[in-house]
C-alpha cells in the first residue's frame, strides 16, 4: 500500500460520538489558546482567510481520517491542521487519532503501528493525551512513525513518541516549542470614538478582551502558560528521544530541520521512502513474534 492509496482511502467514523462532540463544543472554540504549530503555515492560513473570507475557503466539513490496515500494520494518518475534535478549518482530529492508536494497540490482528504523518501541527488542546495513547501502544507493539514532507511542531511532539521515525528527503521536522498570538486592538477602538469597559472580578479575568489595553502583567501571565505548555512538550521529546540537555536545546529554538539535517540533530533515525520503512516494520513484526515465540517454548521447558 502507497502513500496514494492511504490519502484516497474512505474511512469510517462513529457517526454518534461525532455528533455528541460537534454538541460539546464549537468550531471556533477549538482554536482559542496556546498553539503548537508551524508559524509560516499560520499566517498564510490566516493571510488566506482574511482575503476570501470563510465561505469560499472551506466548501465542507471533512470526516478525519482514522485508520487503515495494510496486513498486519495499522496506518494512522495524521494529516494536516490538527484539532481537538471535529473542526472546518483542520483535518486532524486529536479525539479520531486517539481511538485509532488504542483500537490498533487493543486488536491482536494488528501486528504493528504506522503513524504517516504530514502535519504543521495545530492547537496545543489534546496533544499530550494523544502523544501518551502513543507512548502506551509502544509498550504493547511496534510503532513507528513515517514523516512525509512535514513532521512540525503538535504533529512532531505526537511523532516523538513512538520508536523510531523515519522520513523522505525533503522531509521537514521540528519547530519545537508553544506560542499564544493576543493583538492590542485598544488604539482603533480609540480611534473609532470606542471605549471597552470590562467588569470582573480579577485582574486577569477579560484582560484580553478585544479593545482593552494589554496591560504587561496579562503578558506576563500568558508568557507563563506558554512556557509550562511548552514544558510538557520539550520533556516529552527529552524523554521519547533519549536526549541529553545540550541536545534537546539546539532543537528547541522554534526550527524545521530538513532531511538529514533532522537525523544529524536526533530528531529523526533515518531517511527512507514509504514503503522501505513499512518493509521494516514487517520485518520487526515477525522478530517479535520469533522472539515470543522462543519465550513461549523456554517458559514451558521449565514445566518439563
Amino acid at each position: 500500500m502507497n502513500v496514494n492509496e492511504i490519502r484516497s482511502m474512505d474511512y469510517h467514523a462513529e457517526d454518534g460520538e461525532r455528533a455528541m462532540a460537534r454538541t460539546r463544543i464549537g468550531c471556533a472554540a477549538r482554536h482559542f489558546g496556546p498553539w503548537a504549530v508551524l508559524p509560516r503555515w499560520a499566517n498564510e492560513f490566516v493571510a488566506t482567510l482574511r482575503a476570501v473570507g470563510e465561505e469560499r475557503l472551506i466548501v465542507a466539513e471533512r470526516e478525519s481520517p482514522t485508520m487503515v490496515r495494510s496486513n498486519e500494520i495499522a496506518i494512522v494518518p495524521i494529516h494536516g491542521l490538527m484539532s481537538k475534535g471535529d473542526s472546518k478549518f483542520s483535518e486532524a482530529s486529536t479525539v479520531d487519532i486517539r481511538r485509532a492508536v488504542r483500537e490498533a494497540a487493543a486488536d491482536d490482528a494488528v501486528g504493528a503501528i504506522m503513524l504517516h504523518v504530514d502535519s504543521p501541527g495545530g492547537s496545543v488542546a489534546g496533544v499530550q493525551d494523544l502523544a501518551d495513547d502513543v507512548r502506551s501502544a509502544g509498550e504493547r507493539k511496534p510503532v513507528h512513525a513515517y514523516v512525509e514532507d512535514l513532521g512540525a511542531s503538535a504533529a512532531y511532539w505526537v511523532a516523538s513518541q513512538a520508536a523510531s521515525i523515519s522520513m523522505n528527503r525533503t522531509g521537514e521536522a521540528g519547530s519545537i516549542g508553544v506560542y499564544a498570538v493576543v493583538e492590542d486592538s485598544s488604539g482603533r477602538a480609540e480611534a473609532a470614538g470606542i471605549r471597552v469597559h470590562v467588569v470582573s472580578t480579577g485582574p486577569h479575568k477579560g484582560a484580553l478582551v478585544d479593545g482593552v489595553p494589554i496591560a504587561p502583567e496579562s503578558l506576563a501571565e500568558l508568557q507563563s502558560l506558554v512556557n509550562k505548555i511548552n514544558g510538557f512538550f520539550t520533556e516529552s521529546v527529552r524523554k521519547s528521544r533519549s536526549m541529553s540537555a545540550k541536545m534537546l536545546e539546539a532543537v528547541t529554538d522554534g526550527r524545521v530541520f530538513v532531511g538529514q539535517d533532522a537525523v544529524g540533530v536526533g530528531l529523526v533515525d533515518q531517511i527512507e521512502t514509504f514503503d522501505a520503512a513499512m518493509s521494516r516494520l514487517r520485518r520487526a513484526i515477525g522478530t517479535r513474534r520469533r522472539e515470543t515465540r522462543k519465550a513461549a517454548l523456554s517458559l514451558a521447558d521449565c514445566f518439563r
